[in-house]
This record gives structure tokens, sequence and C-alpha cells, in this order.
């Protein structure tokens, strides 16, 4: 886990500054949870090089998404966030509860509430993964 802790700094980063700067009180507020918790014996070995303001990060390879809401993933008030890595190029992002469709090519990020927005993403005619982290 380490060593995909270390080849993922970049990303953990650049996840990291966006929630800071889109969702200020939801990236102190895991921040400073996140403080607690290397302070467990089980998990704190890793909590040095876990620079992710998420608690959870999910690798989601090649799937299509169906309309869904993630009511796993915390308040309602907090932003989930979506990376997409791959793909094909007519690949949509949907906010059905916005009315909303995005093109979802490589390099697109999204945040938003998973458990208030009605969402999902369209197959992918390519090799596709989504890094997806949330509270």
């Amino acid at each position: 886990m380490r060593r995909w802790l270390d080849r993922t700094a970049r990303l953990s980063a650049v996840m990291s500054a966006i929630l800071s700067v889109t969702n200020p009180g939801e990236y102190l507020a895991a921040r400073e949870s996140l403080v607690r918790l290397a302070k467990e014996s089980d998990v704190a070995e890793y909590m040095p090089h876990w620079g992710y303001s998420f608690h959870v990060i999910s690798l989601i390879g090649n799937r299509e998404s169906p309309a869904h809401r993630d009511v796993s993933s915390g308040d309602a008030a907090w932003y989930d966030f979506l990376a997409s890595m791959g793909g094909s190029d007519d690949t949509v992002l949907e906010l059905f509860s916005l009315g909303v469709r995005c093109a979802w090519r490589s390099g697109s990020v999204g945040l938003f509430s998973g458990p208030l927005i009605l969402h999902g993403v369209s197959r992918s005619s390519n090799e596709r993964l989504c890094v997806a982290g949330y509270m």
C-alpha cells in the first residue's frame, strides 16, 4: 500500500488542493480527522504517506455507471471527487438532478454531492479508470 501511496502522491495533492478551494470546510474537517486517525495504531504507519484529503479512495475500472446516488459516501454537504483516466472521447458524466451532461474525457475531474445528486457515467469503448474520493 505504501508504494501505491507514494506513486499517487501527485494525484493526491491535486485532489486535495481542488477540495481545499471548492469546499474549505470539508477540507479542514477531513484533515483534522485524518490527523486524529494517524494516532490509531492499526493505520499509523500509512498516515504520513496518505496525501488525500478524502478518507476513502476507490478505483473504478471500465464500468458504465447507471443513474445512482452514493448513499454511503458521507454528508450531503460534502463533495465526492471523481477523476477520469483513459476512456473514449464520447464518454459522458451526467448529473441528472441538475440536468447537466459533461464530456468525461481522460483528465476530467468532477466534484459534487454524491448522496444528493443523481449521477451516472456512460459506457466507454476504450480502457478507462475513475478515481473516486469521498468521506
